[in-house]
């Protein structure tokens, strides 16, 4: 619905910090920042908040196994 009226969202994130945890785990936070733009207006914060992940190794990949926002 957004689409069709030409609204726009990004979502950046960045600064992951991830922690190793004595059971073979990862731990993972990383900031987010929702960036909204309809037409003819300028881009504005629509929110911020902090993923938080907990990271697994299934058949030798990476793969988030919870996340928490």
């Amino acid at each position: 619905m957004l689409q069709q009226q030409g609204i726009q969202s990004r979502h950046y994130q960045t600064n992951t910090v991830l922690t190793a945890g004595v059971d073979g785990q990862v731990e993972g936070r990383t900031m987010l920042h929702l960036v909204r733009q309809a037409p003819g207006e300028k881009p504005y914060t629509l929110m911020t908040g902090i993923y938080s992940d907990r990271f697994v190794k299934v058949d030798g990949s990476w793969k988030i196994a919870k996340r928490h926002s």
